[in-house]
């Protein structure tokens, strides 16, 4: 039994997962260098992403949201950023647009890129993290880590098929805005490009704070576990931008400069090394 007892602890070693927690966070701070906001691979990638969702909407919706997209991305570069701002059309521009469009279109396409601009400043602010490991208070038992703030993804997923409406569509646009031009683009440069990948990147593994309509729809005033889930999937962020606006406020509204998001990875301790025979056939 003292054997077996042995052989266990030795399995569930914690200064294992410590150094698998400490390569984790050193990979992530080679990937982003040390800011997401200024890592020129993934801004290649955001905009190849939002180019390939927008392609079905036609190529003039496309074509304004991609030039909201970029001047956003410019002034947010400039030190724009801070204050959430982006560049808007000017009076030439929405004078042309409502002689040959009329007024819904001039305000369909507005609406849009006060989207794209909010997201984009939102994505450029956006802090990735891993939890530090604190070794001094660390051992073969324990692990000690920095917090990390805010909900798991579990719960805004929560909140999308249960919230309140406003509160659901703002989770569900800042689920698939993390989704696809944070989480899918460090999986998918750690699986075919480092060879080195957290194995375990299920909902609960990631922690978000400061997202816009989600504490709000935690907190015990709006606890609706008791209703009925909703009866259709609402629209999120990208279908709003490509279909035009809806009648009802932006999920992407309450931005601060002074709150940036902040996204934290939990749980290295299921990083896997791939050869490059693997990563190939991936590839």
């Amino acid at each position: 039994m003292a054997e077996m007892e042995a052989e266990v602890m030795a399995e569930f070693d914690l200064r294992k997962e410590a150094d698998a927690q400490e390569r984790g966070q050193h990979l992530l701070e080679g990937l982003l260098g040390g800011s997401s906001g200024d890592c020129a691979w993934l801004e290649e990638w955001r905009d190849g992403a939002l180019s390939s969702v927008l392609r079905p909407a036609g190529p003039a919706v496309t074509g304004h949201a991609l030039n909201a997209w970029h001047a956003a991305g410019a002034s947010a570069a400039g030190g724009a950023a801070g204050r959430g701002s982006g560049a808007r059309p000017g009076l030439v521009t929405r004078l042309t647009r409502q002689a040959f469009g009329g007024r819904a279109v001039v305000e369909t396409l507005a609406a849009g890129e006060e989207h794209v601009n909010r997201l984009r400043v939102a994505l450029r602010r956006l802090q990735v993290e891993v939890p530090s490991v604190m070794r001094e208070a660390s051992g073969e038992q324990v692990l000690a880590m920095s917090l990390a703030h805010g909900r798991s993804l579990t719960e805004v997923l929560d909140v999308v098929a249960h919230g309140p409406k406003e509160h659901a569509e703002k989770a569900a646009a800042w689920f698939a805005a993390l989704l696809m031009f944070v989480v899918v683009p460090l999986w998918g440069k750690m699986l075919l490009v480092v060879g080195c990948c957290h194995a375990d990147p299920h909902p609960g593994n990631f922690k978000v704070d400061c997202v816009p309509g989600l504490e709000e729809a935690m907190s015990p005033a709006s606890d609706s576990s008791a209703l009925p889930p909703p009866p259709a999937p609402r629209r999120g962020l990208l279908s709003r931008v490509t279909r035009g606006g809806g009648g009802s406020a932006p999920p992407i509204k309450e931005l601060g400069a002074e709150c940036p998001i902040r996204l934290s990875i939990l749980d290295w301790g299921s990083c896997v090394d791939l050869g490059d025979d693997i990563r190939q056939t991936l590839c």
